[in-house]
């Protein structure tokens, strides 16, 4: 898909920075730039959540709006693709649409480096949009890069964008869970602030797993919104890998050769798609996508919601827009509203990852709080979830995005069914234009 950069695929995976300055008495937040708008001038904000119909791919966008809600502030973007049969103008006049006045992305996260979930970003680079964008990847090992195209390719060409000057792509690796011990401990309502990184502000190849990072979107009272990408490593994977490898007389230890791997590569690929299958099907470079979880700073910083479904989704219409019952429902329901947990292509079936996401819910909105919107990852394949996501009481609704007309059957039909039975809402985000879910909440600063 991409051209081929060898130049940049020899960089050190292992290296980086990470540890970061975290704020403290000595750099107050009133340090961090302000884009747009001086203190005291803004009391309310808008926020804006679109799961896009790209059909087979993805691309999610959250954006923030000013009070009069005509202003664009903020951009954030999580994948950028599709495999879909004739989705080329569709996909860019929705990323023009999405972006108008603002352009460019401010931050931008990549599941992983399948085609159907990155191959726009190279429009998005050649018309501007990546001008400043921080770009957040996961970090691979060299048992994940084995030189298989396209996904090798493509993750090279990504690397490629690093441009360290002042409007430049600044691609950030998300490093390994466990790599960082001091990961954040959650109270009784959610994370400390210790840690939190200002997107901006970041200048470093590496950022720590769990690391919370906050949009410069600036508020009277702090910040508003965080974004914490988790990078799930499965030292057991690797054992099982190194363990093939050496069963096929393979060496692990050569895999940064180019000329072996592609001398291998054969035989590699077979020791590759049995790897970490279960059940067996999919592939083990599944269980590593970039998970990332979106969510306001605090309970009652969200007022008021609304969205575009015609159906009830999380109220319904007669008091979608009752702030007092809103709010009750909220409380009753104990939800933490606004917040959303993106998922990518990862294996929500596997017990190790699994047990990763419920940490993950209780870790950023505390222990108490559910999680309001998750995506069935993997575009609802029956392969990538089970029972234990259709029955977790850790959110309350999800979602999907999918092709029905997809040469390749990945959405397993009785997804819905096995929702609908739980009384669990499911948003179903295909190619057609009515499939577009939109969510709103006003934000008080």
């Amino acid at each position: 898909m991409f051209e081929d950069r060898t130049d940049v695929a020899e960089a050190d995976e292992e290296g980086g920075g990470g540890d970061g300055e975290l704020f403290s008495a000595e750099k107050p937040l009133s340090t961090v730039k302000v884009a747009t708008y001086e203190k005291n001038k803004i009391k309310v904000m808008f926020f804006k959540r679109v799961l896009h119909p790209v059909g087979q791919g993805a691309f999610f966008t959250e954006q923030f709006y000013d009070d009069n809600q005509d202003t664009l502030l903020y951009n954030v973007v999580y994948d950028c693709g599709s495999k879909s049969s004739g989705i080329q103008k569709q996909m860019e006049r929705t990323i023009e649409s999405t972006l108008h006045d603002k352009k460019t992305i401010d931050a931008m996260f990549l599941s992983h480096f399948d085609d159907d979930h990155i191959n726009f970003v190279n429009y998005l680079k050649t018309n501007g949009h990546l001008s400043g964008t921080r770009l957040f990847i996961p970090m691979l090992k060299e048992e994940e890069k084995l030189g298989i195209e396209p996904y090798f390719t493509n993750y090279r060409y990504i690397l490629s964008l690093n441009d360290k000057t002042a409007n430049g792509t600044r691609v950030i690796k998300v490093g390994f869970d466990g790599d960082d011990e001091s990961e954040r401990k959650p109270d009784e309502e959610g994370i400390s602030l210790r840690g939190h990184r200002v997107i901006e502000e970041i200048e470093d190849d590496k950022i720590p797993s769990g690391t919370p990072l906050i949009p410069n979107v600036f508020s009277v009272t702090g910040f508003i919104w965080y974004y914490t990408p988790f990078n799930v490593r499965f030292k057991t994977l690797i054992t099982e890998f190194k363990s093939k490898l050496k069963a096929t007389n393979l060496s692990y230890n050569k895999l940064r050769n180019k000329q072996y791997v592609t001398e291998h590569l054969g035989e590699l690929k077979k020791v590759y798609q049995d790897l970490g299958k279960n059940p067996p099907k999919g592939t083990a470079i599944n269980l590593n996508s970039l998970l990332v979880m979106s969510y306001p700073d605090k309970v009652e910083r969200c007022k008021e919601y609304g969205n575009n479904m015609v159906c009830e989704m999380y109220f319904p219409e007669w008091y979608r827009w009752n702030i007092g019952y809103t709010r009750y429902w909220l409380a009753a329901n104990q939800l933490y509203p606004g917040s959303c947990l993106y998922t990518g292509d990862t294996s929500a079936n596997d017990p190790v990852v699994w047990k990763r996401i419920e940490d993950i819910i209780s870790k950023c909105l505390g222990a108490k709080r559910r999680l309001t919107l998750m995506q069935v990852p993997h575009h609802g394949s029956k392969y990538s979830y089970d029972s234990k996501l259709v029955d977790s009481d850790k959110y309350y609704a999800g979602f999907t995005n999918y092709d029905p007309f997809y040469w390749q059957r990945i959405f397993d039909d009785s997804l819905t069914m096995r929702f609908t039975m739980k009384k669990k809402p499911l948003i179903l985000v295909t190619k057609e234009y009515g499939s577009q879910f939109e969510e709103y909440w006003r934000l008080d600063v």
